[in-house]
């Protein structure tokens, strides 16, 4: 940013990185700035987590990165400026989710009050019927969501009460885009499948959860009631209408936090459900989820809690009817 903070600057040598040159002989080294420098030190951060635990897939490593990254105090100081999630997703199109660090990533991932899931899900189906003596297989519909109970620190954060907390998400995965004319500006049409995370609101039992997400799950009969604002969220719903990682932060109490202790992941549309013919409605596809909960003052506390009574998150898979 210029010093008149009214334009980017690019291709200043004392900000820039040091490469080897092309015509190398008369100039050994030049400076380089930009995507090619970040695509290098992205490049060089993913293989060095990769290495550290071969067991993470790489929608983790990426998941891992994201959610390693912290704005730069003037990249937070504009984000606060904003008058509204509209216009922070704005600052979010051009600071992304911050700079990532290499250091917390592998210490979270090791010591943080921290939780990473792989896992994989069949997003669609097409159901065989029988009808006039003959079979036939319906139009693809939508076949498996993932539940997650998660392992709060309940009576850690029902002490910390009224004082703010704040929960972190971040659901990485990759798509198979499809190449056709024009899909590139419809994200449905253009990626394979899509999926997306809900969070347990917190006048929300079970139940009501699973019902707001699931046709399978709700009673004919029953009203079913608009679940509350969730305004809490830094950018909101809309922030992940496209792409395949989605990331955002809540703040709010410890207390309420307690109550929503359960997040689902769901399949979206793509042209895996969209194109029957293509064959790839009962394709798989592969996702990391990773949540922490920070409190700068309570750290050892909810850490304590939760070391205690850990498990093994297990996804409940269940069927979902478009």
């Amino acid at each position: 940013m210029s010093p008149g903070q009214n334009e980017l600057l690019s291709g200043v040598p004392s900000l820039s990185l040091l490469t080897t040159a092309k015509d190398f002989l008369s100039e050994p080294l030049t400076t380089f700035w930009a995507t090619s420098s970040a695509t290098a030190q992205a490049a060089s951060m993913a293989a060095t987590l990769m290495g550290y635990d071969r067991s993470w897939w790489p929608e983790t490593v990426r998941a891992l990165m994201v959610h390693s990254a912290s704005w730069t105090q003037h990249m937070r100081e504009r984000l606060e400026q904003c008058a509204g999630k509209n216009e922070k997703l704005v600052y979010l199109r051009q600071f992304g989710y911050g700079v990532p660090d290499l250091s917390r990533a592998i210490s979270s991932a090791e010591n943080d009050l921290f939780m990473i899931s792989q896992a994989e899900l069949t997003p669609y189906f097409r159901e065989l019927k029988h009808k006039d003596e003959k079979d036939s297989l319906t139009a693809p519909k939508y076949n498996e969501m993932h539940l997650y109970s998660l392992p709060w620190p309940i009576r850690a954060l029902q002490d910390i009460g009224t004082q703010d907390v704040e929960l972190k998400i971040t659901l990485s995965y990759f798509i198979e885009p499809n190449l056709g004319d024009m899909t590139s500006t419809i994200p449905a049409k253009y990626r394979s499948c899509g999926l997306r995370f809900d969070l347990k609101r917190r006048n929300e039992n079970e139940a009501r959860f699973l019902a707001r997400l699931n046709d399978q799950a709700r009673n004919p009969d029953e009203v079913q009631l608009a679940p509350e604002d969730d305004k809490d969220w830094l950018f909101g719903p809309r922030s992940i209408s496209a792409g395949s990682i989605h990331s955002d932060t809540w703040k709010g109490s410890a207390a309420t936090l307690a109550t929503r202790d359960q997040i689902a992941i769901v399949p979206v549309g793509g042209w895996w459900k969209d194109r029957a013919k293509a064959k790839r409605y009962d394709s798989k596809i592969r996702y990391s989820l990773i949540i922490s909960i920070t409190s700068p003052d309570h750290e050892t506390q909810l850490y304590t809690e939760v070391q205690q009574k850990i498990e093994a998150a297990i996804p409940i898979s269940i069927d979902i009817q478009a």
